[in-house]
């Protein structure tokens, strides 16, 4: 009997929504549809809702209420941040950061707490200048307070960890918002991010920030025993691979990234062979090579990331599919 049953490695890319989020967001997506910006019976329900999510968020973030500025995700925080300081950034960054500067010039800099390809850490240069940290491959597998990273900006976007897509935000310390003009002009975020808010969306991001911080060190301890499996059968097999928290990088001797990925699709096996963002590119991926890769190697490097939904009976069936594909497609 075929086993059709598809395995998920590609957490990095996307994270599948838990049942608590859509439960904590399915009223304001059916009974609850009122305008946040009315001031009748519904609008008041849906303004509660969001005032209390951005109570929560703050609370787990470690910052102020008034310092949460709700977006359609962490490319628009970051595009926001680019667009009204200006950011120097290094190949680590994402494309949201990268593409809307020339990186020489800039009053912040970016710092992504989490590459997104490997989920190391930028090797960041001391500099006079205030930081920017990009959150987005960070939140749910560390802990933080915005207060006390000197940071006076950072995004993140929800379905990284649980929640829903088209919802993130960007936080901006009390003290730096007068560096701030809208992108989207309204009334709306205190008149620095204008449209109708995404209710449903703001309400599960917070259920699923919640949920992240409430099962940290079980869903780390998860993926950790994770890792080390496929470590284990790496080091056995003498593949070259690099790993982090709960992404592992794997390099083939002489199969294309893009070539393993389909060679796993079709066996069933979503894994990635990098950025979302960069997928089918034919170029090496410059965060590879800012990281030691060579061009060659980053050629043939695939990225598996792991969930809080993985199973060992998810990691035995990519094993099996690993051990298929080298012996057939990867040999010396």
């Amino acid at each position: 009997m075929v086993n059709t049953r598809r395995v998920y490695l590609d957490n990095a890319a996307s994270t599948p929504m838990s049942r608590a989020v859509y439960r904590a967001m399915r009223p304001y997506l059916t009974r609850h549809y009122g305008n946040p910006s009315s001031i009748h019976k519904e609008g008041f329900r849906a303004r509660m809702a969001i005032e209390g999510a951005r109570d929560k968020i703050a609370k787990l973030l470690g910052c102020n209420v008034d310092e949460i500025f709700f977006t359609s995700g962490a490319s628009e925080a970051n595009s926001w941040v680019s667009a009204m300081c200006g950011c120097l950034y290094d190949d680590s960054s994402h494309d949201s950061i990268k593409l809307a500067n020339d990186g020489q010039n800039g009053s912040l800099y970016s710092v992504p707490m989490a590459n997104s390809e490997t989920g190391r850490p930028s090797y960041y240069i001391d500099s006079s200048l205030p930081c920017h940290l990009d959150l987005t491959q960070s939140v749910g597998k560390k802990k933080f307070c915005l207060h006390t990273t000197e940071c006076v900006s950072a995004s993140l976007s929800a379905h990284k960890f649980g929640g829903p897509k088209g919802v993130g935000l960007l936080y901006i310390r009390e003290d730096y918002q007068d560096h701030f003009k809208p992108l989207i002009y309204g009334h709306q975020e205190g008149g620095l991010r204008g449209g109708t808010e995404n209710v449903a969306g703001i309400v599960g991001m917070a259920k699923a920030l919640e949920l992240a911080y409430k099962h940290w060190q079980r869903n780390k301890q998860k993926k950790l025993n994770c890792r080390n499996k496929i470590e284990r059968f790496l080091e056995k097999k003498h593949i070259k691979y690099s790993s982090s928290e709960n992404i592992i990088n794997i390099t083939f001797k002489n199969l294309n990234a893009q070539t393993a990925v389909r060679l796993f699709d079709k066996d069933g096996v979503a894994i990635s062979a990098g950025s979302a963002c960069n997928s089918g590119s034919d170029e090496p991926s410059k965060a590879l090579l800012y990281y030691g890769y060579s061009e060659a190697d980053a050629l043939k490097t695939i990225r598996v990331s792991l969930g809080v939904q993985n199973t060992k009976r998810d990691i035995r069936r990519f094993l099996r599919i690993l051990e298929k594909i080298i012996d057939k497609c990867d040999e010396v």
